[in-house]
């Protein structure tokens, strides 16, 4: 449910920016950024999801969570960048890219681990 939600949102926060915000070049790239990660997480974490109905556990669900707290800092914080053009809120980018990191090697880890 919360990779389709994810999949959902990023389709209408798109369509927003694409037919009603006024961004320039540098803006607008930030803010597409923003959108394919939030896609591919969202895809990610579907995939999680249906993964785990076979083989539960905790690293999968820690995963889950890590994409969708990763995903939110992530792109979040880069379309509140793209929008506002406040520079600083990229603080917060980082810690979401980690977030994403770690959820890609808790995946790893349960893949490997159930083989």
């Amino acid at each position: 449910m919360a990779g389709a939600a994810m999949g959902c949102l990023a389709i209408l926060i798109a369509a927003y920016g694409a037919h009603s915000l006024n961004l320039d070049a540098a803006a607008m790239q930030t803010f597409q950024t923003a959108f394919r990660y939030q896609m591919a997480h969202g895809l990610a974490l579907l995939i999680t999801g249906i993964v785990a109905t076979r083989w539960a556990g905790w690293r999968l669900n820690a995963a889950a969570v890590l994409f969708v707290v990763g995903t939110v800092l992530f792109s979040g914080s880069l379309y509140l960048a793209a929008v506002t053009g406040v520079a600083w809120i990229g603080i917060i980018t980082a810690p979401g890219g980690v977030a994403l990191a770690a959820a890609w090697g808790l995946l790893f880890w349960a893949a490997f681990s159930a083989r």
